[in-house]
């Protein structure tokens, strides 16, 4: 969700232009997109990772989709 989406949000609750039932189904649909874009991400990942290490031997690319694996799950901690 980008921060201009949730002002407008918050922007139209504040002035009642839609109710706060609305407001939270909205955002509860944005935060269950964004679930499913991240485990989209994971799964692609997970399948990236086998696919090098069943088809490849260099181990640049391994430790390239290592690390970006790693970054994944960081920023995804980071956001609990």
């Amino acid at each position: 969700m980008s921060k201009d989406k949730l002002r407008e949000l918050l922007s139209q609750l504040w002035i009642q232009d839609i109710s706060a039932d609305e407001a939270f189904d909205e955002l509860e649909d944005l935060i269950n997109h964004i679930k499913r874009l991240e485990e989209a991400g994971d799964r692609m990942f997970e399948i990236g990772k086998r696919i090098v290490h069943q088809n490849g031997e260099d181990m640049y690319w391994i430790r390239k989709l290592e690390e970006e694996l790693t970054e994944w799950i960081a920023t995804k901690e980071v956001k609990l």
